[in-house]
């Protein structure tokens, strides 16, 4: 699964007119291997934009930027709607809680998104072992959790992303003091270095679903 995780700079004039022209990339739902994105405004001094696209395979998202994304891009004008842009492409660890099914669960139902982004160090397979033995013991006991991916990017050496979708920001804020927290999936253990968190309220105007869930 390849996961596109877009971030945009946004002044507050443009604010409306990029909440709009988000709206506009409802049009990838028929698109082949799309699974479904979502996104909203990050917690964050300054006002930005975080939209995560899901994907079956990057050869259907390269498909998709060769044919559709420009079309899709100048239609809605987005490019006038915010300051700065950064796109990272990251590819899900198919071991940890990110099937199919419950990657359109998470897409579908989560009304907050909690993101950990870091550094590991050389010790990847272990970061992983980590990761699952993690998630697999303890998953169930979290209420209000939708899902979630781990993933590592195909730009930046040893870069990962950890992304929880809940039913609420009072679910994950639950988590945190619970006994056993999900949260020690994002934790600086040994092997991470350089690690930033954010949280979003999901904008449910951007939520876009594959055609056969519609």
């Amino acid at each position: 699964m390849l996961i596109k995780r877009i971030s945009c700079r946004v002044r507050e004039y443009q604010k409306e007119s990029f909440f709009e022209s988000q709206k506009q990339w409802s049009r990838l739902h028929s698109m082949k291997g799309f699974i479904g994105q979502l996104g909203g405004w990050r917690y964050d001094p300054n006002l930005t934009a975080c939209v995560f696209a899901f994907w079956e395979t990057r050869k259907d998202y390269n498909l998709f930027m060769e044919k559709t994304h420009d079309e899709i891009f100048f239609d809605s004008a987005q490019g006038s709607t915010y300051s700065s842009i950064e796109v990272q492409l990251y590819e899900g660890i198919n071991s940890v809680l990110n099937s199919a099914g419950e990657m359109s669960d998470l897409i579908r139902l989560s009304q907050f998104i909690h993101v950990t982004v870091g550094q590991v160090e050389d010790k990847k397979e272990h970061s992983v072992n980590i990761q699952e033995a993690i998630w697999n013991s303890g998953r169930d006991a979290e209420q209000g959790l939708i899902g979630g991916t781990y993933a590592f990017s195909q730009q930046e050496v040893n870069q990962f992303l950890v992304l929880t979708g809940w039913k609420d920001e009072i679910s994950y804020r639950k988590n945190l003091e619970s006994d056993f927290s999900l949260t020690s999936a994002e934790e600086p253990l040994k092997d991470f270095v350089e690690i930033k968190t954010e949280g979003m309220h999901v904008e449910n105007a951007w939520r876009v679903l594959k055609k056969s869930e519609l």
